[in-house]
């Protein structure tokens, strides 16, 4: 042997075991990136489903003496409390459109918003309704 090849298998090694080990953290790095967008979109329909069941509730707790009473936006609002279930918590308003038509508004956030798991403010959902 010369001098000059003298170590060469020891770099082409060193250097196969740096593009293995990049390969694999390349995967994991992909793999954790996988599960962070399933859990968020998780997340994302469990505040929708509670932002639905809010919505739901309001409709079929309606109280003609406290709802019908309410002055034609934008002169009045009827604020709905904030409600706590396993899921989240949801809250929102009621509007009068006119003396048939009526918006309701409710904003869910899940269990985990508010710096729950990961660090991260968890899910919100906003939907409305028109309620005759």
């Amino acid at each position: 042997m010369k001098d000059g090849e003298r170590g060469f298998a020891l770099a082409v090694a060193i250097l196969a075991l740096a593009v293995v080990a990049a390969l694999a953290a390349g995967m994991f790095f992909a793999g954790v990136l996988e599960q962070r967008v399933a859990e968020n979109g998780r997340r994302l329909q469990q505040a929708f489903g509670l932002a639905e069941v809010g919505i739901g509730w309001e409709v079929a707790n309606w109280e003609p003496g406290t709802h019908n009473t309410i002055p034609v936006y934008p002169a009045g609002t009827f604020t709905i409390a904030p409600r706590a279930m396993a899921l989240g918590t949801w809250s929102g308003r009621v509007l009068k459109l006119n003396d048939n038509l009526y918006w309701i508004e409710i904003l869910a956030e899940d269990s985990a918003s508010g710096g729950g798991a990961g660090g991260g403010r968890g899910a919100r959902q906003r939907n409305g309704h028109v309620a005759r």
